[in-house]
């Protein structure tokens, strides 16, 4: 997205949406990103982060009757959408976001996680890597 978005002269989410929509996908920017909880038990936090990726419940209304969306910053990465496609072992909506959208999402996911096992002394859920 981000060398589309140089070589198009585009921010990177007007790049993103373009791509996505060239490929028959939805295009996430930080807000429809949170309209999503994360599935944080098919994709644990910090395997999302290596990846830099993210598995999210799918609205039901939304989502062509999918049970979660896979969020890639790259919809050239066949080999990561087959892995996401293997932890959701479930209908799946793949969905293009930019690179910084996703890290912002998995980074306040991991803050939310931090401040809730300060609060009740647990390990952050999400947090292991299967």
């Amino acid at each position: 997205v981000r060398t589309l978005a140089a070589a198009w002269g585009l921010p990177e989410r007007e790049a993103a949406a373009r791509l996505a929509l060239a490929f028959a996908m939805p295009s996430f920017d930080s807000a429809e990103l949170q309209r999503r909880p994360p599935a944080f038990d098919r994709l644990p936090l910090a395997r999302a982060q290596q990846r830099r990726a993210v598995l999210l419940h799918a609205l039901p209304a939304e989502d062509e009757g999918a049970r979660y969306v896979a969020v890639l910053p790259d919809p050239f990465d066949r080999e990561l959408q087959l892995q996401l496609e293997t932890w959701a072992d479930a209908p799946l909506r793949l969905a293009l976001a930019t690179p910084d959208d996703i890290h912002a999402y998995l980074n306040q996911q991991e803050a939310q996680a931090k401040a809730l096992a300060d609060v009740t002394g647990d390990a952050a859920p999400g947090a292991g890597v299967p």
